[in-house]
C-alpha cells in the first residue's frame, strides 16, 4: 500500500470564483497564488521519499489558460537520500467556467 503526506502553506492571491465564505479549495480553484509544500510518500508504513516544493500559478492568457511552475528538492530513499532537484510546469486551459465542472 502506498500513501502520501503533505504539509502545504500559500498564498491566495486570487481565485476562479470568489465565495462569500472562507472554505477549502484545490489548486484547480486557484487563478493566482504560491505555496510551500512538504511531502513524505511511502510504502507499507515506510516513508522512502521526501519532498519539499515551492509552487506559482498565474495567469498566461484571461481567465482560461494558466501556467505553474513547482521547483524542489527530493530525497529518496533508493538513492541513499542524496538531495535531487526537480522542476514540475505546466499549462492548464479551464475549458467550463468557473463554478463548473
Amino acid at each position: 500500500t502506498t500513501w502520501e503526506q503533505t504539509f502545504k502553506v500559500g498564498r491566495l492571491r486570487e481565485r476562479l470564483e470568489e465565495r462569500p465564505s472562507f472554505d477549502r479549495f484545490e489548486r484547480r480553484d486557484v487563478a493566482s497564488g504560491g505555496d510551500l509544500a512538504f511531502s513524505i510518500f511511502g510504502t507499507d508504513g515506510e516513508a522512502d521519499t521526501y519532498r519539499l516544493t515551492i509552487g506559482v500559478r498565474r495567469p498566461l492568457y484571461q481567465r482560461w489558460i494558466f501556467w505553474d511552475i513547482e521547483p524542489g528538492l527530493e530525497w529518496v530513499k533508493d538513492h541513499d537520500f542524496e538531495t535531487g532537484f526537480r522542476v514540475t510546469a505546466g499549462i492548464d486551459m479551464l475549458f467550463w467556467g468557473p463554478g463548473g465542472n
